[in-house]
């Protein structure tokens, strides 16, 4: 069997009815309103269908049994959910708590978590907003004892489980939003949260994903072991409106070995099957505001094209780390944001065969 990285898709897990959202949209609101509602906003744009089973609760066991199913078919080693935890609120944690370690098929696969410091937002679909930063109520504000506690929360609920992901025999964790964390807690408060809470549990993988400039040198001194991404595939700010899939791949991975400079730690990429976020907008007939939820939107996105840039990055990950190295994928499920590789409506399992990996394991 030729080597392989350890390919690792992201899952959301907001895909169910929760408090925080029953407060603002009414009782059982999800976000499959959203992408049952997507029309088109421009001429040839086809927005994200939905998955081919059709909406699903994802604190139902049966759900994650059929997801760990299908996952192992199709050759995906690990399932990575984002974990959102604001000083002890939790959001979308019914999804893990309720679905996932419920299910009979929990020990077959390996899983993850990263922490999703980023509350959901309360106004969807998404209206003129000031885009200079995120909402304050999506800010997550921690410090060194509560970071330590995010993590010794996860230690109880998630590192301890057999089938919990491992690189380097210690725990993987993730920080979505590096640069808010850092900023937040300082160098010197950030460096001694993370030492606290690596001696705590004994060791920890800990990864930064999507780190700005100005702390890509420090990021070793301050404590993490890698870097990476979550979806790192359009041109945020300054692209056009409309941005082809095979151009921004090429783009994205020139960058790969400049980030592993940069930041002098390993590098993991993470490969995205594409991006339309149009769904978490309010839908305007004439114009559309040039920002996110509207723009940009990826275009020319087919599993052809999905399955190149991923074999570039699997490619790229052995030649550097060696079989067995993490690659990401974004992501099993974000269908609001148009990335999702799960069996579609439009395309069925497509992107999912575009892995190459159908016999690696059954």
């Amino acid at each position: 069997m030729p080597a392989r990285a350890t390919l690792a898709a992201y899952v959301y897990n907001g895909w169910h009815p929760c408090a925080e959202r029953d407060r603002h949209f009414g009782a059982g609101w999800t976000e499959w309103e959203l992408v049952r509602a997507a029309r088109p906003l421009f001429q040839g744009h086809v927005p994200p269908a939905g998955p081919a089973a059709g909406s699903y609760d994802d604190r139902e066991p049966a759900v994650w049994d059929a997801r760990i199913a299908t996952a192992r078919r199709h050759g995906v080693d690990v399932l990575v959910s984002g974990w959102f935890w604001s000083r002890g609120k939790l959001v979308f944690e019914r999804a893990l708590l309720d679905g996932f370690l419920r299910c009979e098929r929990q020990h077959e696969l390996r899983f993850a978590v990263f922490w999703a410091n980023r509350m959901p937002h309360r106004v969807l679909p998404l209206r003129e907003i000031d885009p200079s930063a995120p909402p304050r109520y999506r800010r997550v504000f921690s410090d060194p004892d509560d970071f330590v506690a995010l993590l010794r929360d996860c230690g109880e609920r998630f590192f301890r489980h057999d089938a919990y992901w491992r690189i380097g025999g210690a725990p993987y964790f993730a920080i979505f939003d590096t640069t808010l964390f850092l900023l937040q807690m300082g160098a010197a408060r950030a460096a001694a949260a993370i030492a606290r809470a690596k001696d705590a549990l004994g060791g920890l993988h800990l990864v930064a994903i999507d780190p700005d400039t100005p702390w890509r040198p420090r990021l070793r001194e301050l404590g993490f072991d890698a870097v990476s991404h979550y979806v790192r595939l359009p041109i945020w700010k300054g692209g056009p409106r409309q941005q082809d899939y095979a151009e921004l791949a090429a783009q994205r991975e020139a960058e790969w070995a400049g980030w592993a400079r940069d930041c002098a730690l390993p590098y993991y990429p993470s490969v995205a099957a594409g991006w339309d976020a149009t769904p978490r907008g309010v839908w305007h007939p004439h114009s559309t505001p040039d920002r996110f939820p509207w723009a940009p939107v990826v275009t020319g996105a087919t599993p052809e094209r999905f399955a190149r840039h991923l074999r570039a990055a699997e490619d790229w990950t052995l030649a550097q780390h060696g079989a067995g190295a993490p690659l990401f994928v974004a992501s099993w499920n974000e269908w609001s944001e148009g990335h999702a590789i799960e069996p579609s409506r439009s395309d069925g399992d497509a992107l999912l065969r575009a892995l190459g990996r159908g016999a690696a394991r059954e």
